[in-house]
């Protein structure tokens, strides 16, 4: 799943189609920041040493550099510093996020779906 994540970011990074952005200020900048909180909260979930998730949180921060530098030079997309911000800002978000009880909610959820129905899948 993990994978699959990053895969869509880089998808959604290089796509020259643009996507669906939400019609509200700064909605695209919103959807920068949804999707690394999203992408780094999947791997808080796996990674539950501080250590582990500071070295995951900096490759992804590294990821949206890199990602905004490439599609300034190749694609039909452009360098904007402000989207680096947004991409950082969604990192940390969810690495604060692992600092609460939230940091094993995947595991509770699989927990009460085993409940309910008796198997993982």
């Amino acid at each position: 799943m993990g994978l699959l994540l990053i895969t869509c970011v880089f998808y959604a990074s290089f796509t020259s189609r643009g996507l669906p952005l939400p019609r509200i200020p700064y909605g695209d900048k919103l959807l920068h920041m949804s999707a690394y909180a999203v992408l780094m909260g999947w791997f808080v979930q796996i990674f539950h040493h501080h250590k582990g998730r500071l070295c995951i949180a900096g490759l992804f921060i590294a990821m949206g550099i890199a990602i905004e530098f490439l599609q300034d030079f190749y694609f039909k997309r452009h360098f904007d510093v402000i989207d680096m911000l947004a991409n950082t800002v969604g990192v940390a978000l969810a690495l604060l996020a692992g600092m609460t009880w939230l940091d094993s909610i995947l595991v509770a959820i699989e927990r009460a779906w085993v409940r309910r129905f008796g198997h993982a899948s």
